[in-house]
């Protein structure tokens, strides 16, 4: 998603950056790694890229309130992709990062000026039960019921989608995406190891036993979700 950006934006537009770390370098050089580690990092880029060295589950991202606010005023749009995904603890473990970053997030839209917030959801917000028999999902449908869905991941970002709903609802300019599984890129291939999807299938191989799970996996290449 930055590469992204970087590629189709104005090459004076700048792009903040939330990333944890003990110290701004070491922020620095994490994202770097990242970037790296795709196959995506390029040295020009590096003017472009703003480092905010902080926490989405922490209150104001773990930012003073000076930072807070001087952040807001810089700002003019917010692409909010960051959550904590993990199919196996419960909501508790999951409501600082997905709910309350949420939150934090909105309130940073909200702060001295109007700021479009692009809300990346799931699929998983929905029950599909209540939609086999009428066979189709509109995006106007909402998500939930939080009591039917099964774990804490599908739960806080139900609870964050609805969230970005009411804050819509109250004027600001929001839109959700939901997401399917994201695959490699449809050129090179470059995949997250560590995402579910591949996880499942690499220890199935190495076991040599798989889940019998009635489900679908709605595939989408990364780059095809990131443009």
């Amino acid at each position: 998603l930055l590469s992204e950006l970087i590629a189709q934006t104005d090459s004076r537009v700048q792009i903040h950056c939330l990333v944890r770390g003990q110290t701004e370098a070491e922020a620095r050089r994490k994202l770097i790694d990242s970037q790296s580690r795709y196959g995506l990092w390029k040295e020009s880029s590096a003017l472009r890229i703003q480092i905010v060295q902080g926490d989405l589950g922490a209150p104001r991202f773990g930012l003073s309130d000076e930072a807070f606010v001087q952040l807001a005023e810089q700002i003019d749009l917010i692409v909010h992709c960051g959550a904590k995904v993990d199919h196996v603890r419960g909501y508790d473990a999951m409501k600082p990062a997905n709910v309350t970053g949420t939150q934090t997030v909105l309130a940073l839209a909200s702060l001295r000026k109007l700021k479009p917030v692009h809300h990346m959801s799931t699929l998983s917000v929905l029950y599909p039960p209540q939609f086999l028999q009428r066979g189709l999902v509109s995006e106007d449908d909402v998500a939930g019921p939080l009591q039917s869905l099964p774990n804490g991941y599908m739960q806080s970002k139900c609870v964050a989608e609805h969230l970005v709903q009411h804050a819509g609802e109250r004027g600001l300019p929001v839109v959700t995406y939901r997401l399917g599984a994201i695959t490699g890129h449809s050129k090179t291939s470059v995949c997250n190891l560590g995402d579910f999807f591949y996880s499942a299938l690499r220890s199935a191989v190495q076991l040599g036993f798989a889940d019998d799970l009635d489900t679908d996996q709605t595939l989408v290449p990364v780059d095809h979700a990131v443009r």
